[in-house]
Parts: structure tokens; C-alpha cells; sequence
């Protein structure tokens, strides 16, 4: 009751001076201002989230080829050699690359311990007493996880062989500024060869890099430019190259058949010869042997100090040959 007679129920709620106020919600127009301003900083931050992840992995790329560095350097204190880029050629025994000879300095010497050695080839290989081949097995320190693959891939020797599966990997020796030939099925005709330092292409006594793939073992004195001058190994994808797609544990897999002479992230990576030019295929035998990465804007390369570094795809091609050679006597001053 009041002075004035009943109370009478009204619909809604009385604000503290008695006046009723509608029920809270969004207008269309302002659900709309809402979602507008999520969406742009969704636009604003997913760029940053993939930075910061490229970031991750571009420094567990550094930290594998650091531990590769590590490996390489307990290879010479055991052996007083520095490991051959791989045993391979003529009618020597087909033994593996580097990669497979340094697992056992990088905690994988059971699988090393898996091949013997005592036959013709060790690529086709499997785990005594199993039908798994040891070319399947994946090496986590081999595998940079900014490229695109899945460890595994379907690879050929050649292209009318049936596929089998290998373990892929994406760092390889370097032969420095070495000639590269053709392949006449895969035919590129490119102007890089002009640079090289060395024309030998097979040669065990020439070869312009730290690693040549026909069995040559590199005493450290014959790094005569310095080791934290010279490239020891950089960065490579199986999906722009036939070579690395043949897997770690192939004896020829482009391990130091991979050149300086091809400028960095030079693309390589597609199949079809009706829409690119020879050189652009992964099936030549030069450009596709460059270094090449899917870090933006250059790749990671091993030095023989147990250094890594970025090299710009932009570096000066000339200064770039001089980094790759072992012994060229050019003095190269680099800020990295």
C-alpha cells in the first residue's frame, strides 16, 4: 500500500528513482563492432605466432647441425681424419655417406652398429633378424622441422624403380665450389659453373670443398682458409632434390655432391617439365644440389669451428664461393 492507494505490479525492474530499465544485451551493430575488432587482432597476431614459432624452429635447426659439428670433430680425434663425404665410386664398396658414418657420435650407434660392412652395400640393408630396413629409421638430429616433409617419403634410385620408403634428412656435406654436371634426362643449362674453383667433377685429388663423395678422407691441415672460414654443411630439402630423396642411409644421396656454386634457396622444387624449365626440376644434377631452406629469406650452414650461421640467399655470390672452399687463399671478412 501507499499514501496514494495499491501498489500495481508493473513489467520490468524499478531503478533506485523508480523508472523501469530494459533487459542488458549487444545490439546487431555493436555483435558486429565486436567480431570486427577480434578479427583484426587475430590478423595482428598470427603473424607474430608464426614468427615466434619459425623462431623455434629455425633454433632447433642451429642445434642440430651444432651437434653435427660436435660429431664431425670426434670423427677426426678418433680417426685423425675428417669422415669421407661418402664411401661411394668406381667399384669401391658402396658404404654409406658421412651421415651414416657419424652416428656413432651423435648417440646412435645402435643403428650404425645394425650395417655390415663386410659386404658390397650397405643401402638396402636391414636390422639382423627383422624385415625392417635400416634406411627407414628416422634420425631426429638429421631432420631441420621447418621443412615440410614427414620424415619418411616414397623415393626411387631411378625412375622406373618400384618406390621404397626411407628416412629423409635435410643437412648435407659440402663440396664447396666444385663443378656440377648434367643429367641429360634432366637437362640444365645454367651460368654458375663459372665459379667454380674447381672443374674437376669426381676427381679424389680436386675438389675445391672440405668433402668429396669418392672416398676421400680430409686431414684438418688441408682446411688451409681456417676452419671458422670454410663451409663444413648447410641446409638441404628432399622435396626440391632426387638426391636427398633418396634417404640418409643411401651411399649416393648428394652428400658432398652438394655445391656453393648454386645460390642459395635457389627453387628446385617442382616435377612437371611442361610448365618449368630444366633447371627449376628436382630431378637435374646442379641446381638441384644447392643448399637451399624453407627459413625465410636465406639457410643454415656448419662451419669447420663448429659455428653456425644464417647465410643470406642475397650474399655475394663471389664471397659465398670463398666461404665454400677449403684452401683458395682468398681472406673473407663476414658479420654474420
Amino acid at each position: 500500500m501507499t499514501a496514494n492507494g495499491p501498489l500495481i505490479p508493473t513489467a520490468g525492474r524499478l531503478s533506485p528513482r523508480g523508472t523501469r530499465r530494459g533487459a542488458a544485451g549487444f545490439t546487431l551493430v555493436e555483435l558486429l563492432v565486436v567480431i570486427t575488432i577480434i578479427g583484426i587482432l587475430i590478423a595482428l597476431l598470427l603473424p607474430a605466432v608464426q614468427a615466434a614459432r619459425e623462431a623455434a624452429r629455425r633454433t632447433q635447426c642451429v642445434n642440430n647441425l651444432k651437434q653435427i659439428g660436435l660429431a664431425v670433430h670426434h670423427y677426426e680425434n678418433t680417426h685423425k681424419v675428417l669422415p669421407a663425404g661418402a664411401f661411394w665410386g668406381g667399384s669401391s664398396p658402396w658404404h654409406g655417406t658421412i651421415l651414416v658414418h657419424l652416428l656413432p657420435f651423435l648417440e646412435q650407434r645402435n643403428v650404425y652398429d645394425a650395417f655390415d660392412f663386410t659386404t658390397n652395400t650397405i643401402d638396402e640393408q636391414k636390422y639382423p633378424g627383422t624385415d625392417q630396413y635400416i634406411r627407414e629409421t628416422i634420425i631426429p638430429v638429421y631432420i631441420c622441422p621447418s621443412d615440410n616433409h614427414r620424415g619418411v617419403m616414397d623415393s626411387r634410385f631411378h625412375p622406373s624403380d618400384p618406390p621404397r620408403k626411407v628416412a629423409v634428412f635435410n643437412y648435407s656435406a659440402s663440396r664447396g665450389p666444385t663443378i656440377l654436371i648434367d643429367n641429360p634426362d634432366c637437362s640444365c643449362s645454367h651460368p654458375w659453373n663459372a665459379f667454380a674453383l674447381s672443374n674437376s667433377h669426381d676427381d679424389p685429388d680436386d675438389f675445391a670443398g672440405p668433402f668429396n663423395r669418392v672416398n676421400v678422407c680430409v686431414a684438418v691441415a688441408e682446411i688451409r682458409d681456417g676452419l671458422s672460414n670454410t663451409i663444413f654443411f648447410g641446409e638441404v630439402r628432399p622435396m626440391c632434390s632426387t638426391g636427398a630423396q633418396q634417404g640418409w642411409a643411401c651411399s649416393v644421396n648428394a652428400n658432398a655432391y652438394t655445391a656453393t656454386i648454386i645460390p642459395i634457396n635457389y627453387d628446385t622444387c617442382h616435377t612437371d617439365a611442361s610448365e618449368y624449365d630444366g633447371c627449376q626440376l628436382d630431378c637435374n644434377w646442379n641446381t638441384s644440389r644447392g643448399f637451399k631452406s624453407l627459413h625465410p629469406g636465406g639457410a643454415n650452414f656448419l662451419f669447420g669451428d663448429g659455428s653456425v650461421h644464417m647465410l643470406p640467399e642475397t650474399i655475394d655470390h663471389q664471397t659465398y664461393q670463398y666461404l665454400g672452399a677449403k684452401a683458395d687463399g682468398q681472406p673473407v671478412e663476414m658479420r654474420f
